[in-house]
């Protein structure tokens, strides 16, 4: 398997929808929840307190009824850097992942479970095999529980202080050593974006989960990548938490999803054993197109994301948000306030929102806004320090003063289905009011 070379995945036509933005260096962590909010903290804790690499927290929940629902509600309004998708019932591990990939921006992007803890320094060195071959496609760690390769038995702590002094003690004795690996599991598994874009996301005929990991390096493998098990990383595992908890009989769902897995690659005879995968690249590579490969994520926009909407004075008008860097020179986006006070005047039910502009900007806003008097259209100031989302939840549509550094903002305007202006001028304005008002403007 180590000998095989793998494929860079640079020249395989994209699949994103058209318009969406990725961002560079920045991790999507995706994490279903279901009930277990005692392990679901924890791992949250031990993620903030352990990652020092910018990421964003995607929580998929799939039907909670204890206090998870409410915790995350909570947390993605404390947090910017958290999505949370409330699902009315369970989707599975698979349907919830690929829920999370869907509506994700990241370059990278990581399922984990949410009974997990992680560590000092995890996500950079999981990393860094991604960073440094592109034959790499996906990496995963050691764990204390966990099947396979992966787990390191009798492991030498019983408290998390401990565990977390094995865990940096491990990161040096094996610093950038490890394996190639036919699968690692799913619990916790980096991979790029552009894997995802070449052959899409987890298979949601295996249900609750099992198989559909080992369904998903497959597919990488036929698609010429490799997978890096890191020696370096070692990740605490409670193990099955949601299994236990749901009652669900784990060893009737492998024995399901294997019969599932042999049904959809025409297998005969029963896999030796998980790693018999390495065999079965081998026998099927070369028979499968990209197309054939692909599993299609759901369309982000009926991903049933969880929006904390800003209340902004007027909301019951079309309100306009203007995205601009108001540290920046004034050239940058005053053309924009510009078009809007020629296109608009106070007897339009449209506003354009600013958020967390300096005086100084706000002095040039006045200074276009007072000659106009009481005719001039509606310019809202908010504070800032409010969420992308929260902003957009509130308005319909979002005004880009300079493209290039709006990654967030466009995003989040995608995924909510807003129409995205980039440095409109008075007509552009226009015509978006008329979709708005499902009429046509004209005004003097």
């Amino acid at each position: 398997m180590g000998a095989r070379r793998g494929t860079e995945l640079n020249h395989v036509r994209s699949r994103e929808p058209e318009g969406s933005e990725r961002e560079p260096g920045l991790t999507s962590i995706v994490i279903l929840t279901l009930n277990q909010l005692e392990y679901t903290r924890m791992c949250f804790e031990s993620i903030y307190a352990f990652t020092a690499e910018p990421f964003e927290l995607i929580v998929v929940d799939n039907g909670s009824t204890d206090d998870t629902r409410m915790f995350l509600r909570e947390l993605a309004g404390r947090r910017d850097n958290v999505k949370v998708v409330l699902n009315s019932e369970n989707t599975g591990f698979a349907g919830g992942c690929s829920q999370g990939m869907a509506v994700a921006r990241g370059e990278y992007i990581l399922l984990l479970n949410n009974d997990v803890i992680v560590t000092e320094g995890w996500l950079s060195r999981m990393r860094r095999p991604l960073e440094a071959d592109p034959t790499i496609g996906i990496v995963g760690p050691r764990s204390n529980c966990v099947s396979g390769v992966q787990i390191l038995l009798d492991v030498p702590y019983s408290d998390v202080t401990r565990m977390h002094a094995f865990a940096r003690e491990r990161a040096e004795t094996y610093a950038g050593q490890g394996m190639f690996l036919p699968i690692v599991i799913g619990f916790a598994m980096l991979m790029r974006a552009d894997l995802i874009e070449a052959i899409g996301g987890l298979d949601t005929r295996f249900g609750s989960g099992n198989f559909e990991d080992d369904d998903f390096c497959l597919r990488a493998q036929l698609a010429g990548q490799r997978i890096w098990m890191a020696d370096d990383v070692f990740i605490h595992h409670f193990g099955s938490r949601t299994f236990m908890g749901q009652k669900v009989d784990y060893e009737a769902t492998i024995k399901r999803n294997e019969a599932i897995f042999r049904e959809k690659w025409n297998l005969d005879e029963p896999l030796e054993d998980r790693y018999g995968i390495d065999r079965l690249v081998e026998t099927l590579q070369g028979r499968f197109s990209l197309e054939q490969l692909f599993v299609p994520l759901p369309d982000p926009a009926t991903v049933p994301l969880v929006i904390e909407r800003v209340e902004i004075e007027g909301v019951e008008r079309f309100n306009l948000l203007l995205d601009a860097d108001w540290s920046g020179p004034a050239e940058a986006w005053l053309p924009s306030i510009a078009a809007f006070v020629e296109g608009f005047s106070a007897r339009d039910p449209v506003a354009l929102v600013v958020s967390g502009a300096s005086d100084e900007a706000l002095a040039h806003i006045g200074a276009v806004l007072d000659p106009l008097g009481d005719e001039a259209a509606d310019v809202l100031s908010i504070e800032g320090g409010h969420s992308a989302a929260g902003l957009l939840g509130a308005c319909r549509g979002v005004v880009l003063a300079d493209p290039a550094k709006a990654a967030r903002t466009r995003h989040w305007a995608r995924l909510l289905g807003l129409p995205v202006l980039e440095r409109p001028d008075r007509q552009a304005l226009l015509d978006w009011f008329a979709q708005c008002e499902g009429r046509t403007v004209g005004l003097a």
